[in-house]
C-alpha cells in the first residue's frame, strides 16, 4: 500500500482525536445521550473540539478523491505521498490549534491542508 493510501486511512481516523477531547468535556459536565449534539453545556475547549471533529469529517471527501484521482491518473507517487503526508500534518495541527483557540494559526493550517488537496488534483494536469 502506498504512503498516500496510508494517509487516507489515517485521515479517516483523525476525527477520533477531537472526538476524544469532546468526550472529556462531556464527562466533566455530564452526558445526556438524549441530546448528543447539545454542545452548549460543554466547556469552550470541548465545543471547539466538536467543531474540529465536524471539520475533520468535512475535509475527508475532497482528500480521498484527490488521492484516488492521483493514483488513477498515475501521478508521481512520491509527490502524491508527500502532499498526502503534509495534509495529515496540517489536519493534526488544525485540530490542536482549534482546541487551543488559536484561530489565525488554525486557519493557516486549514489552508495548508486545502492547498495539499488542490496540489494533489493539480499535479494531474
Amino acid at each position: 500500500m502506498t504512503l498516500s493510501f496510508w494517509c487516507v486511512f489515517v485521515a479517516i481516523l483523525l476525527p477520533l482525536f477531537p472526538h476524544a477531547i469532546k468526550l472529556a468535556g462531556r464527562l466533566r459536565v455530564g452526558f445526556d445521550n438524549r441530546r448528543p449534539r447539545d454542545f452548549e453545556r460543554l466547556p469552550p475547549w470541548a465545543q471547539r473540539a466538536a467543531w474540529a471533529e465536524t471539520n475533520a469529517f468535512e475535509a475527508l471527501p475532497g482528500f480521498i478523491a484527490a488521492v484516488l484521482v492521483s493514483h488513477l491518473l498515475k501521478a508521481d507517487p512520491k509527490t502524491t505521498g508527500v502532499l498526502a503526508a503534509v495534509f495529515i500534518g496540517a489536519r493534526v495541527f488544525h485540530t490542536i490549534l482549534y482546541v487551543l483557540d488559536l484561530a489565525t494559526l488554525r486557519t493557516l493550517a486549514w489552508f495548508v491542508g486545502f492547498g495539499c488537496v488542490l496540489g494533489l488534483f493539480g499535479q494531474n494536469f
